[in-house]
């Protein structure tokens, strides 16, 4: 099979995802306590792994296109048939995941149904895109010079970066209004722990931090005679 049209096309989209995946490292990491700590909220946990899978999906299926093959051109079915398998395991581990705790915490609470759904989103529009990837990759790996899988398994990359990206910028604290906004499992949810630098309480039999005033102030007092 002859990808040569294809290589430009693998390549921007492979040098695209490890940038991508980078950031996301970086983004993560600034506070990681907030993602994958003990305390962490598995709606930020969830987010943050769709987003990693969805671009880690789409790297490895370009970057494997671009290896050559002699006589017979580098065939991505087979990659893409695995890497859309995982993809289906592990959002399918995460559905099951966050459903189960939602149900947990929120059993009785008026917003469940509405939770449920926001998880359920979160699951099903990634599903349908790696059974697409699944199906594409097992024709194209089972007749090679059939391009019109390869066609659709280029769209379905693009799709797969555009979740990627979606669950990224909800995971940075997207604008929660609109559809997108509805559908974000993080959206109307506040952080179960305090910020540090905006609700940290004060610390019973901490010594609190002396204002100007107040420094000038002691030192105006006298000091008690022993």
């Amino acid at each position: 099979m002859d990808t040569a049209a294809f290589a430009n096309f693998f390549l921007a989209m492979a040098g695209a995802g490890g940038a991508l995946i980078g950031l996301l490292f970086v983004a993560v990491s600034i506070r990681p306590e907030r993602t994958f700590g003990a305390g962490a909220r598995r709606e930020r946990q969830a987010v943050a792994t769709a987003a990693f899978t969805a671009l880690v999906n789409a790297f490895f299926i370009s970057s494997a296109a671009l290896i050559p093959i002699p006589d017979a051109g580098a065939n991505p079915g087979v990659i893409t048939l695995l890497m859309g398998s995982l993809g289906i395991v592990n959002t399918l581990a995460i559905g099951v995941r966050l459903m189960g705790y939602q149900l947990r915490r929120h059993r009785g609470d008026a917003q469940l149904w509405l939770r449920l759904a926001r998880a359920g989103a979160l699951v099903v529009i990634s599903l349908v895109v790696y059974t697409l990837e699944v199906v594409n990759a097992r024709a194209l790996a089972a007749n090679p010079r059939n391009l019109d899988p390869l066609y659709t398994i280029c769209g379905l990359l693009l799709g797969v970066y555009g979740i990627g990206l979606t669950r990224a910028w909800e995971l940075l604290g997207a604008p929660r209004f609109g559809l997108s906004g509805w559908l974000n499992p993080l959206a109307g949810e506040q952080d179960e722990q305090a910020e540090p630098d905006e609700e940290a309480p004060a610390t019973a039999g901490a010594t609190p931090t002396p204002t100007p005033a107040t420094a000038r102030e002691t030192a105006r007092r006298p000091h008690p005679r022993r």
